[in-house]
């Protein structure tokens, strides 16, 4: 699904499974620039990712490059910190969502080769599918199938472990009833492209990993990019971390693989860079054999990209992310010749922001620093006043607790965490900008919380007597 406005729960409490390899856009507003020299572009970069990755809200590499020179590759923060291993331009991540540009592309070069059509219905290939009458190739790329997504929380928890074929991964969603019917509209369902890689799998007689390594991969360099069901043992790659209640906790999860061909490929930056520049030759496939996946069908998807235009600008991107400490983040600016790159390994980061706030440093537009709040000592007594259960929406509680005289709050179904004392009422996570202040206090009660990014973005209503 999209997010078009993401806030505090939709970070922290909703976004580590909801969005998972979903896409949320880039500011729409028309750009102010100034002009600005190549070191300075730099030196703004370099320090944003720098405070954003003293407070771990950050940790990755990032690449910009502009008119096909690179002004920036770099590592921050820890690939293993455990190991004292540090992010550098050349650290593997899973790409998450960004595996679908290299899906299509693969469909786009057996289209070329006469071996399919995006037009053919799926039953050509898969004769029992249920409705694949009508569902065809074209409705698989462009996310406009109607076939539900599978990849849930508990799809990583209790089944991918047990996947060991592309046939497995289908049974998971091919009898479920279409949300919609194929064509009506866009949705965005990572098994469409689970769907693809098992049928790129039945045409070719080759794995999905070996085609993308093959056709792909090796003719453009990329050397340290792959399909690899031991990703977590590679050299170089990096440990996937969540925030757990006051620090972060790595996940070293061998199980990424599972998402396919949606979003199972690692790649670095540097690699991720070179794909980049040879979508611009005929090296792999011709360029009007794959144009159409920059051509939007429906809510600005084409196949495997985003198309959109904000201010006078036009964009192709694709974003992605998991709940397993992956995110990663691929914008070209086809009439600027600019490219932004980066790749993290924390769970819950505002990649949107992120996003943002560095194609705004680029084209020297206003950006939002990061805000580095400060802890204060407060009488933890203070602390009873706010314990309780507040509401935000039916079914969505914020509950407040206290532990070792510091103050927690669990959104429902999610994870716990420390909030610091800004002052005696307004209170912060660490690991983002948003805070939250207990108002209207009675009789040694909150009875209702505000927050966000000003603090005044959203309320919650005390429920708890």
């Amino acid at each position: 699904m999209k997010n078009t406005a993401p806030n505090l729960w939709n970070r922290i409490a909703m976004s580590f499974f909801l969005l998972l390899f979903a896409l949320t856009p880039i500011a729409n507003a028309t750009p102010t620039t100034t002009q600005q020299t190549n070191e300075q572009i730099v030196k703004k970069v370099d320090a944003y990712l720098k405070q954003l990755t003293s407070v771990e809200r950050f940790s990755g590499s990032v690449l910009i490059a502009k008119k096909g020179k690179v002004l920036i590759e770099k590592g921050y923060g820890w690939a293993d910190k455990k190991k004292g291993i540090i992010n550098t331009a050349e650290t593997k991540y899973n790409i998450a969502s960004l595996t679908k540009q290299f899906t299509s592309f693969a469909v786009m070069k057996l289209q070329a080769e006469q071996k399919l059509s995006v037009q053919d219905p799926i039953s050509k290939y898969i004769p029992d599918y249920p409705n694949g009458d009508k569902i065809t190739i074209h409705h698989l790329l462009s996310l406009t199938s109607g076939i539900p997504d599978y990849i849930t929380p508990e799809f990583f928890q209790s089944q991918a472990s047990k996947i060991t074929n592309a046939e497995q991964l289908v049974t998971l969603f091919k009898n479920k009833p279409l949300q919609f019917s194929p064509g009506e509209k866009y949705d965005y369902s990572n098994a469409n492209y689970t769907l693809l890689g098992y049928l790129i799998e039945k045409i070719s007689g080759k794995s999905y990993g070996d085609y993308i390594k093959e056709y792909i991969f090796d003719p453009a360099g990329m050397t340290n990019s792959g399909y690899n069901a031991s990703f977590a043992s590679l050299p170089n790659s990096a440990i996937g971390n969540i925030y757990g209640e006051e620090s972060l906790i790595p996940i070293n999860d061998p199980y990424i693989h599972a998402a396919y061909a949606a979003g199972g490929l690692y790649s670095t930056v540097r690699d991720l860079y070179l794909w980049d520049r040879i979508l611009l030759t005929d090296k792999l496939l011709n360029k009007n054999d794959f144009s159409q996946v920059f051509v939007p069908v429906k809510d600005g998807y084409g196949y495997g990209w985003e198309i959109v235009t904000t201010g006078k600008r036009k964009i192709i991107w694709h974003n992605g992310s998991n709940p397993r400490g992956y995110t990663a983040s691929l914008s070209r600016f086809p009439d600027d010749d600019v490219t932004i790159i980066f790749m993290n390994n924390i769970r819950g980061i505002d990649e949107k922001k992120i996003r943002n706030n560095l194609t705004s440093i680029v084209f020297g537009e206003p950006f939002a620093a990061p805000k580095i709040y400060k802890e204060v000592k407060v009488n933890p007594k203070i602390f009873d006043s706010y314990l309780g259960k507040y509401e935000l929406m039916p079914g969505g509680i914020l509950e407040i607790t206290k532990k070792d005289n510091k103050l927690f709050a669990q959104f429902t179904g999610q994870e716990k965490f420390r909030i610091y004392p800004l002052s005696t009422t307004s209170y912060f996570y660490k690991n983002i900008e948003d805070r939250i202040n207990f108002v209207d206090i009675r009789k040694g009660k909150a009875y209702r919380i505000t927050g966000g990014d000003t603090g005044k973005e959203f309320e919650l209503k005390r429920i708890t007597k």
